[in-house]
């Protein structure tokens, strides 16, 4: 079964293909839940990004913190994982925006995680993750949040925050990221603070108060096999891609007929000696970035987008890939997705290189060397090498890449939201070894 089955996915491939060649795309209309509350009054604004003095008017209304049952204000500043800091937490205790609580790059962005035929590393967080980062900064149902970074932060850091956040239920309405970070705020002509908040630990508050798992903006394995089969029968047959398949890279892709754009096609860079940039790009530069197929230098061959089909982004480790997810969702509204596997696990399902003796080779179905499923250049020059390990036993169990028990993470993720009476899963999210 195809992807989009939630908040109109789409429904089988089969008959996505059969639509496309006939010349029709299957639409779908917003996501009720996409849309702003009705008891959201005050936080309400027109795109997910905002300035500065925006939110030093919320501030200054009393709704930072506020921790009350009405409208409230939440600002989490995400730290990178940076490795020239002496520790992970450098950035934040060096300045941050008053009231902000860290969101800690380094351990609570990113899990290993069972999906598919083995565990796979740099996955989406497991609810019991998130909930801890929500109930230190006192997060509850009416609250909406506030994302903010520090000047030197990589750009996927916020937008790896604002994906896991979307995934976990949060519509866009409470999902707001301040537009440069530290440094928009210093920008905007206020300081930077080096008094951190004292925790809260509102433990009354859970992403299962969101009801809706947002699975359709994350592909599993299977899932991305499964839509890269179909794209290829499409343009087979037609000529027209299905789905954009997008890595971010302006060099060669992995996954076939991928195109590529550089995650800094959108936004502005941040220049340590100026202290300026971190900036999100507006929709007019977000729109000509995917309508250009050379680069900005005019010397790469990056594939055309094709406006009006959704779209699946991916990187190496589902991270890099994430501003490219937030121009699309927050900023055009265009309907993406992100493949959070990427490419170090789509490595990891080809067949062994002759020189590599170690390992489990995947079973057919699975295999992402077979079927024109690989760029046949990518297959040539990069021999598989990779940590992830194929488990034996789930990989004589799952013989089609549509068995629903496969695709474990988002299994445990649904059952998080709706916890049976023995309690939700535990933190680890590794799942069950043998994936049922």
């Amino acid at each position: 079964m195809s992807k989009y089955w939630l908040g109109c996915k789409r429904t089988l491939i089969s008959m996505a293909l059969v639509a496309l060649v006939g010349g029709g795309i299957l639409g779908c209309g917003a996501d009720s839940y996409d849309q702003p509350e009705s008891e959201q009054v005050l936080t309400v604004t027109d795109s997910p990004l905002i300035d500065a003095a925006t939110l030093k008017g919320w501030m200054e209304q009393g709704l930072v913190n506020a921790g009350v049952d009405s409208e409230n204000v939440v600002i989490l500043h995400v730290e990178p994982n940076d490795k020239a800091t002496p520790a992970a937490t450098a950035n934040y205790n060096a300045g941050h925006v008053p009231g902000a609580y860290i969101w800690n790059g380094s351990t609570e962005l990113t899990q290993s995680r069972l999906d598919g035929l083995s565990v796979a590393g740099s996955e989406l967080p497991t609810g019991a993750m998130i909930d801890q980062v929500l109930a230190r900064a006192g997060v509850n149902k009416n609250s909406t949040i506030v994302l903010s970074y520090p000047p030197q932060a990589a750009m996927h850091y916020p937008s790896r925050a604002y994906f896991t956040l979307r995934y976990w239920g949060f519509p866009k309405s409470k999902i707001k990221v301040l537009n440069g970070g530290s440094v928009g705020w210093t920008a905007g002509g206020y300081d930077l603070t080096t008094v951190a908040p004292a925790p809260v630990w509102n433990n009354s508050f859970s992403v299962r108060d969101n009801v809706n798992l947002r699975n359709d903006l994350r592909y599993s394995l299977g899932e991305m096999i499964q839509e890269v089969d179909a794209n290829n029968a499409a343009i087979d047959a037609s000529g027209n891609p299905w789905v954009n398949i997008i890595q971010q890279t302006e060099g060669p892709r992995t996954i076939a007929n991928a195109i590529g754009r550089s995650m800094s096609y959108f936004f502005n860079a941040y220049d340590a000696t100026a202290g300026t940039g971190g900036t999100f790009k507006t929709a007019a530069e977000v729109e000509a970035a995917l309508a250009d197929t050379d680069g900005p230098n005019n010397d790469k061959t990056l594939g055309a987008f094709v406006p009006g089909i959704p779209t699946i982004t991916h990187c190496v480790s589902g991270m890099s890939c994430t501003p490219i997810f937030f121009a699309l969702d927050a900023i055009l509204g265009a309907e993406v997705a992100i493949y959070d596997g990427s490419t170090s696990q789509w490595d990891a399902y080809k067949a062994k290189d002759a020189t590599v003796t170690a390992g489990v080779v995947p079973n057919d179905a699975w295999r992402t060397d077979l079927y024109n499923r690989t760029n046949p250049a990518i297959l040539t020059s990069s021999p598989t090498t990779t940590t992830n390990v194929i488990d034996p036993v789930l990989n004589s169990l799952y013989l089609s890449v549509d068995d629903p028990r496969a695709n474990q993470l988002e299994n445990e993720d649904l059952e998080y939201m709706t916890p049976s009476t023995s309690g939700p899963p535990t933190s680890t999210g590794t799942g069950d070894s043998s994936g049922c």
